[in-house]
């Protein structure tokens, strides 16, 4: 009998449940399929599939599709939606073996949506090779992402501009680098793209979006300053298309906030209203380490709350974040480090502390600890293709439980303490807060993390510290979070942690009054957790040092 979340997925919705809830529905799917007992048609999949992608649950929909795709002759639409989410979660080898694997479509019935679909599996097979440059930075890479783009705009009839966008932006890169291209010069071909969307009308978030890059390809930064603004005030526009064109300009066009150059001038208007609008703040590697003072002051002088000391702290802080990826390098959620005598019961060295329905053996969904890789994407050291650290030991563990279970026994905390395989010293660890803060209507909760995957992203605004409970175990706050963002810190305003946040919802149940519900995320405080490990310890399982662990 399926459960009212498998059915919600086979009819193409994803529900506001809970991660782990969401994974137990995706597992029961696939053994279905697997066994071949009451299984899901090729409908149900692509529509759970593509509501999975769409909720940018990238993980869950390669687990169902990786499953649909085993027994069952391939589909294009199946195998797009795979390997949607297999880019996403950065598996660049796993999309590409996808697409070797299932590349032959002559089988399937010609027309509109067989078209369609092989014109998305080009980009997505132009999306892997230009992913591939961005990371190696190889001018053989960049020759032939532009190659395969070039050739999918080329080849298909309906012309996609994104593709021709795409192409253009790495014709413009491989001409800055003296890197030969075949063909027309990009400035030609931005030319011809930017007269035959003119002459489109409308305020399509893709449009404007492409418009202000062909302008920026053909040095006319106005026009591109323009186009972005018409952007940024469409009703239709989406933070989806908002980071799209940010990555773009930061990776292919080269753009840093606050320094010269028109797509550093495009970067710079774009982060100032992600910061001011959309509540958050996206931080790159490279980003971190060029911000100056006077960045800063640029970039967050319309967020009250915000002075530069605390970004400068802040930044600080993000040395000790981690992403939790698995051994397919699917990148699945976040974690931090703690100076782990601030813990007590004797440990003496720094742990890495994450939800358990992030890392676990027993928690559906959850990367076995054997499985687990993480790595530190803003320390000093973070240069290039990140390091990746293995799990060493199992200190504690707690599975989750329901939210807004305000439980004084404290045995459902969503928590996984682990030592790692030789951290380096520039990850020193976070401070625990002493206390929590008060709430008072003006108290700020601030959340660092992964969401969905992506690099760090940190909330800076609407951030409001809404609740506690009174034991305290558990604490609400208005900060603007994803799905990645699982295992993230939660700061207060001197940036020392005082919970691990492990859900969202848009009807929390309230503590105080003990009736109704609002819209809110929920963290387990640190206080609570430290409760679990004193109690793990009194009832004859100590928790063992770092050291004694290995």
């Amino acid at each position: 009998m399926k459960t009212e979340i498998e059915s919600g997925l086979l009819a193409g919705e994803v529900g506001m449940v809970e991660q782990w809830e969401l994974a137990r529905a995706v597992d029961k799917l696939s053994i279905r399929i697997e066994q071949g007992c009451d299984a899901p048609n090729l409908v149900q999949v692509r529509r759970a599939c593509k509501a999975l992608n769409g909720a940018r649950q990238y993980e869950l929909c390669r687990v169902l599709a990786e499953a649909y795709l085993g027994p069952s002759a391939p589909d294009p639409a199946v195998v797009k939606h795979l390997v949607q989410a297999q880019i996403n979660l950065s598996m660049l080898d796993a999309a590409q073996a996808t697409l070797d694997a299932h590349g032959d479509w002559s089988f399937f019935p010609a027309g509109a949506t067989k078209d369609q679909e092989l014109l998305e599996l080009a980009g997505l097979k132009a999306r892997i090779l230009k992913d591939r440059f961005v990371l190696s930075q190889d001018p053989d890479d960049l020759v032939r992402a532009y190659g395969a783009y070039r050739m999918a705009f080329d080849t298909h009839h309906s012309k996609p501009f994104w593709h021709g966008v795409n192409a253009v932006a790495l014709g413009a890169r491989a001409e800055r680098e003296g890197v030969l291209l075949d063909g027309e010069p990009s400035g030609m071909l931005a030319a011809r793209l930017h007269k035959e969307l003119c002459s489109k009308d409308g305020n399509e978030p893709w449009r404007l979006a492409t418009l202000s890059e062909l302008s920026l390809a053909l040095g006319e930064c106005d026009g591109a300053e323009l186009w972005l603004y018409r952007l940024l005030h469409s009703p239709k526009c989406t933070p989806f298309v908002l980071q799209s064109y940010e990555r773009q300009l930061r990776t292919i066009w080269e753009g840093h906030v606050a320094a010269d150059g028109c797509a550093s001038r495009l970067l710079t208007i774009l982060t100032q209203y992600q910061v001011s609008r959309l509540s958050t703040m996206s931080i790159a590697p490279d980003s971190a380490r060029e911000l100056r003072e006077t960045d800063l002051e640029k970039v967050f002088s319309d967020v009250g709350s915000f002075s530069v000391e605390m970004v400068r702290r802040m930044l600080e802080a993000c040395a000790s974040i981690g992403c939790v990826s698995n051994a397919l390098g699917a990148r699945l959620g976040t974690g931090f480090m703690l100076r782990a005598g601030d813990l007590g019961h004797g440990i003496d060295d720094r742990v890495f502390v994450t939800n358990s329905h992030v890392l676990s053996d027993t928690v559906p969904g959850a990367v076995p600890l054997e499985k687990a890789l993480v790595s530190f994407e803003l320390g000093p050291d973070a240069e290039g293709k990140p390091r990746y650290y293995k799990v060493s030991a199992l200190l504690y563990t707690s599975p989750p439980g329901p939210l807004g279970l305000s439980d004084p026994a404290g045995d459902l905390l969503d928590v996984t303490i682990v030592t790692l395989e030789e951290v380096p010293a520039s990850v020193p660890g976070l401070r625990i807060a002493s206390a929590l803060p008060l709430v008072n209507g003006k108290t700020r909760a601030y959340v660092i993390g992964h969401p969905r995957g992506s690099g760090l992203q940190v909330s800076v605004h609407d951030s409001e510290l809404l609740a506690c409970d009174e034991h305290p175990k558990l604490i609400h706050y208005r900060t603007p979070t994803d799905p990645g963002s699982s295992g993230s810190p939660v700061f207060n305003e001197s940036w020392q942690v005082i919970a691990l946040h492990h859900g969202g919802s848009h009807s929390m149940p309230r503590f105080r009054p003990a009736s109704g519900d609002y819209p809110a995320n929920e963290g387990i405080t640190l206080a609570a957790i430290q409760a679990g490990l004193a109690a793990h310890a009194a009832a004859g399982q100590p928790v063992p040092s770092p050291n004694e662990a290995r």
